[in-house]
Order: C-alpha cells, then sequence, then structure tokens
C-alpha cells in the first residue's frame, strides 16, 4: 500500500459520497435544485436562503447556533429500526431549548411520508418540529382539519 495516499475523515466521505450522488444543480424528484455552497450540499435554493436567516439570528444573538442536515433514526416500539428523519436543521437557543426546522413548500408539507416521520419523530423524541414556509421563511401556521360530511 501505497503511504502518499489521500485520506478522508468521516465527514469527508461523506460529502463525498454526497457529491458523486447528488450533484449540485441536479433536479431532484420534487422538483427542486440542490445547491452547493460554503462545502454544504442544499436540497433546495430555499433551504440555502433559510440557512442566511439563521445567520443573521446567530448574529442577533436570537439563538444560540444551529446545525445543517441533522439524520435521526426512527425507532419502533420494539427496538427496531424503522427509517430515518433528517432534519434541515437543529436549531439551538440560549436557554437550551432545540428546535427541528423543516424548509417546506405547502405541498411538500402534506406529503404523508414527511408526516408520519414528522409525529413518529416527535413521539420519539419530543421536540418541537417548526415547518418553514420556503418562500416567505417564515413558520407555517398549522391548518384545521375539516371533515367532510356525509
Amino acid at each position: 500500500m501505497s503511504e502518499d495516499r489521500e485520506t478522508y475523515t468521516p465527514q469527508q466521505y461523506q460529502d463525498y459520497l454526497r457529491q458523486q450522488t447528488t450533484g449540485a444543480g441536479k433536479k431532484t424528484k420534487y422538483g427542486n435544485t440542490h445547491i452547493k455552497r460554503e462545502g454544504h450540499t442544499y436540497d433546495s435554493i430555499s433551504e440555502h436562503r433559510y440557512k442566511g436567516k439563521l445567520d443573521m439570528q446567530v448574529l442577533a444573538g436570537e439563538i444560540a447556533s444551529y446545525d445543517t442536515h441533522v439524520v435521526m433514526p426512527l425507532i419502533a416500539e420494539g427496538g427496531g429500526l424503522v427509517g430515518y428523519y433528517e432534519l434541515d436543521y437543529l436549531v439551538y437557543f440560549h436557554d437550551g431549548h432545540q428546535e427541528w426546522h423543516d424548509v417546506k413548500t405547502p405541498v411538500g408539507a402534506k406529503n404523508l411520508l414527511f408526516q408520519w416521520k414528522a409525529r413518529h419523530a416527535k413521539a420519539q423524541y419530543g421536540v418541537t418540529i417548526v415547518l418553514i414556509d420556503s418562500k416567505t421563511m417564515q413558520p407555517m401556521q398549522p391548518t384545521k382539519k375539516t371533515r367532510k360530511k356525509k
């Protein structure tokens, strides 16, 4: 084996794999465009814009910090792994509490798989999941479910 081989940290290797499989600028199944900035790949332009808003909140002292693309395992009641929830941003506040922020379109927020994962994550981790409107960059207001009368 050659001693002059380039080595990667686990994070660098994950970033390399992500670049090979997604490609910045490539359209995804939901029609958004991946964007690569500052060494990170964001799932949409809106998601990258929200990062700018969080950066300003850190500078203003409104939030303590945040992490991007945090993957949380979803565990079934019996202990088996049933999937993963990859949140866009894990936001840390000065008082110690955390919120999970996900940038979504109103249509994306209605996706059944996303709704199941969000309910499961909330039940398992007890966190607040804040849906951020991809156009306004503001938290979405919860919609009331109405039943059709028979």
